[in-house]
């Protein structure tokens, strides 16, 4: 009688661990939006809008510390927002200065500096016209 109760309970229990033979999951599908609302799409960059020339004039500004407007630019970079050009190397007068030609939305800036500090800060229309400016200095 023992091993009457026995195999009744092991009977019980697999077929309490097991789902249907033929039971397949349903897959997934993704979800779509309702009727009127508006799929948002998401950018993997960032989803900042790309910065104008006033934006970057009033948070780039002459002496500000070198390692700050670093970490800066590659955030807005790696956003989107604004991206490096151009980095050009100063006359040798300067040495160990360079410039960075930054593009945003509506034009170019040039940024000078000496490794330590923010030295010379230019709006201008075109890269090689920055190129030209800092090259000639």
């Amino acid at each position: 009688m023992h091993k009457f109760f026995v195999l009744v309970g092991i009977v019980f229990l697999l077929t309490g661990c097991g789902g249907e033979a033929g039971e397949k999951p349903e897959p997934s599908r993704p979800v779509e939006p309702e009727q009127g609302e508006n799929p948002t799409a998401t950018n993997t960059k960032g989803e900042a809008e790309p910065l104008t020339l006033n934006e970057l004039e009033s948070r780039i500004t002459v002496n500000m510390n070198y390692d700050t407007y670093a970490a800066e630019i590659q955030s807005w970079a790696e956003q989107g927002q604004a991206s490096i050009k151009e980095t050009v190397q100063l006359p040798e007068d300067k040495e160990g200065s360079t410039a960075d030609i930054i593009q945003v939305a509506d034009g170019f800036m040039g940024v000078a500096n000496n490794g330590q500090k923010i030295t010379d800060v230019k709006i201008f229309m075109s890269v090689d016209e920055a190129i030209d400016y800092f090259e000639g200095q």
